[in-house]
C-alpha cells in the first residue's frame, strides 16, 4: 500500500498533467510574436524613424510662412519738403509716410534649389536611423527567440524528469515490498531491507524536487506570454539537422546578423554626416516670394509682392566645419574595425554552436545502447533478487544506473536542441529549427 502523502503527490501530478493541452513550438512562437510587448515597443520606434525620413524628403518641398505683426511707432514718419528753393516765398510741404500704428501681414514662400547636399545627407541620415531600428527589433526578436526555446523545451524536460524519478521512485517502492517480504520469510538480513527502505525515501524526495522544478520551469514558461498559453505535453524525440558548411554558415551569419546590421547602419548615419559637414563649405541657393496683405498700411516705398533668388554662403563662424568632417571620418573608420571584429566574433561563436551541437548528438546517440543495457541489467537484477540470487543492493544500484543514464540522455537531448537553436538564430534560420518538430 502506498504511503498517503505519495498518493496525494499522485493525484496532484496527474491532475496538473490533465489541465495542459498539448501545443506545437511553432504555434506558442506565433503566439509570443503577436502579444510580447517588447516587440511591439519595437514595431512603434521603426514606424517613427519612418516618419523621420518622410520629414526629411518634405525639406525638398517650398515652404509657406504667414506671418502678421501689429506696429507702434513713437511719431509718424514723414518727409519735409522746403519748396523755397524751387518757387520765392516758399512754404515748407509735409509728405507723410507712415502712421504711428500700422499692421505688417505677408506670406513668403521658398523653394530650395540647391543646399550643397544638405537635404539628401538629412534623408539618407533618417534611412539610417529606420535601418538601425530594424536591426535592433531583430536582435530582440531573436534574443527572445533564444529565450523562448529554452524555456519551452525546459517544459518538456522537467516533465520528462518527472517522469523518470516517478518511475524510479515506484520501482523502488515495489522492491521495498519485496524486500519486506522476504526479510519476514528470513530470505535477506533487516540491513537489506534498511537500505531498499531509504533509497526509496530518497527516490521520493527526488520525485518531488522534480516536480517543484517542472513547476517553476512551467512559471517561467507562462511569464513570457501575456494571455493564456498552451503547455507543450509530446516528448522530444531526436531528429538529425543538416546544416551547411562552416565556411556558408559563417557568410550567412555575417551578412544576416542584427549587430552587423546595426554597425552598417552607424556607419551610414557617419557617412551622411560627413556629407552634411561638406556641404557647409558650400552656398545654399532658393527662390522666394513674398505678397503683403494689409496694402493699407503699405507707403509708397514698400511693394505688394515681391520675387527672386536668395543665396546664402557661410563663410566663418559657428563650430569648427573641418573638425566635424573629421569626427565623421573618425567614426566610418570605427565601424569598419567594429564590423571585422562582429565578424571574427560570429564565426567564432558558430565553432561553439556546432561543437556543442555535435557533442550533444554524440551523447544522445551513444547513450541509447547503454540505457537499453540498463533496463535489461535492472530486469535481470529484479529476477534474480526475487530469487534470492541478488542483494538488494544490487537492484537498487541497477535501478539508479538506469535512472541516471536516463536523465543524461534528456539533458542531452535539451543541450542538442538549444544549441541549434542559438545556431539558427544567428544564421536567420528559425525555420528551419521549427521543422525539427
Amino acid at each position: 500500500m502506498k504511503h498517503p502523502k505519495t498518493l496525494f503527490f499522485s493525484v496532484l501530478l496527474l491532475s496538473a498533467g490533465t489541465s495542459m493541452a498539448d501545443v506545437s513550438i511553432h504555434e506558442a512562437w506565433q503566439q509570443l510574436l503577436n502579444e510580447h510587448a517588447g516587440l511591439a515597443a519595437e514595431n512603434f520606434l521603426i514606424d517613427a524613424a519612418q516618419a523621420q525620413v518622410g520629414d526629411a524628403k518634405a525639406k525638398r518641398l517650398p515652404g509657406v510662412e504667414f506671418s502678421s505683426q501689429w506696429n507702434m511707432l513713437n511719431d509718424e514718419l514723414g518727409l519735409w519738403i522746403d519748396t523755397s528753393v524751387l518757387m520765392p516765398q516758399g512754404q515748407p510741404v509735409y509728405f507723410p509716410i507712415q502712421d504711428e500704428t500700422f499692421w505688417d501681414t505677408q506670406i513668403t514662400t521658398t523653394l530650395p534649389l540647391y543646399t550643397g547636399g544638405k537635404i539628401s545627407a538629412g534623408i539618407a541620415a533618417s534611412e539610417a536611423d529606420v535601418a538601425h531600428q530594424r536591426a535592433a527589433k531583430q536582435q530582440a526578436q531573436n534574443e527572445l527567440f533564444t529565450q523562448f526555446v529554452r524555456r519551452f523545451l525546459s517544459v518538456n524536460l522537467t516533465a520528462e524528469n518527472e517522469h523518470i524519478r516517478r518511475l524510479a521512485f515506484e520501482n523502488l517502492e515495489q522492491h521495498l515490498q519485496r524486500a519486506i517480504r522476504m526479510q519476514e520469510e528470513g530470505s535477506i538480513a533487516y540491513t537489506e531491507r534498511l537500505q531498499a527502505e531509504v533509497e526509496r525515501d530518497k527516490a521520493r524526495r527526488e520525485w518531488r524536487n522534480a516536480y517543484a522544478e517542472h513547476e517553476l520551469a512551467v512559471s517561467a514558461y507562462r511569464a513570457l506570454f501575456t494571455s493564456q498559453v498552451a503547455l507543450p505535453e509530446q516528448s522530444l524525440s531526436f531528429r538529425s539537422y543538416q546544416h551547411l558548411n562552416d565556411n556558408a554558415l559563417a557568410l550567412r551569419a555575417v551578412r544576416n546578423h542584427p549587430g552587423v546590421a546595426q554597425i552598417n547602419a552607424q556607419q551610414a548615419k557617419a557617412q551622411a554626416g560627413l556629407q552634411a559637414s561638406r556641404a557647409e563649405f558650400l552656398p545654399t541657393v532658393a527662390l522666394f516670394a513674398n505678397v503683403e496683405l494689409a496694402t493699407d498700411d503699405l507707403t509708397q516705398l514698400d511693394p505688394e509682392w515681391a520675387a527672386g533668388i536668395h543665396v546664402q554662403w557661410k563663410l566663418f563662424g559657428q563650430g569648427n566645419r573641418f573638425k566635424s568632417s573629421a569626427r565623421y571620418k573618425a567614426s566610418i573608420d570605427a565601424a569598419d574595425l567594429k564590423r571585422s571584429q562582429a565578424a571574427r566574433d560570429i564565426r567564432i561563436l558558430i565553432e561553439q554552436k556546432q561543437t556543442t551541437i555535435a557533442y550533444a548528438e554524440e551523447s544522445y546517440l551513444a547513450l541509447q545502447s547503454s540505457i537499453t543495457l540498463a533496463e535489461e541489467n535492472l530486469r535481470l537484477r529484479q529476477s534474480a533478487f526475487a530469487q534470492g540470487i541478488a542483494t538488494s543492493l544490487d537492484e537498487i544500484d541497477a535501478q539508479l544506473l538506469l535512472t541516471g543514464l536516463q536523465l543524461e540522455s534528456q539533458k542531452a537531448l535539451y543541450d542538442y536542441y538549444t544549441a541549434l537553436a542559438e545556431l539558427t538564430a544567428l544564421t536567420a534560420q528559425q525555420s528551419s529549427f521549427f521543422q525539427l518538430f
